[in-house]
């Protein structure tokens, strides 16, 4: 996906791949900041749960999450396959 990606987030030991773009205004998500489940957009403050994508305002906003998986030192996000409100969660312990 050209000029796509992922946002890479951990939160209390999993790990979540996001779409980098907010639905509001086209943000860089990837250049926002966490705050406890939630990634927040540095332009306008829009907030989406690093889990479901879901926003936390405006209601039924949501981005995409990427399934993922950890190999070793890796984390793999497959940018193909991306799910509409489902959990890229997915830790292995090696």
């Amino acid at each position: 996906m050209p000029g796509r990606g992922g946002v890479p987030g951990e939160c209390e030991w999993r790990f979540s791949a996001l779409d980098n773009v907010c639905p509001h205004r086209q943000g860089p998500l990837g250049q926002g900041w966490i705050e406890g489940d939630v990634v927040v957009c540095p332009w306008h403050s829009w907030a989406f749960d690093v889990k479901t994508g879901l926003a936390t305002y405006p209601e039924n906003e949501r981005v995409g999450v990427f399934p993922l998986r950890i190999e070793g030192e890796n984390v793999l996000i497959n940018i193909e396959s991306r799910r509409e409100g489902e959990s890229s969660s997915e830790r292995h312990m090696d």
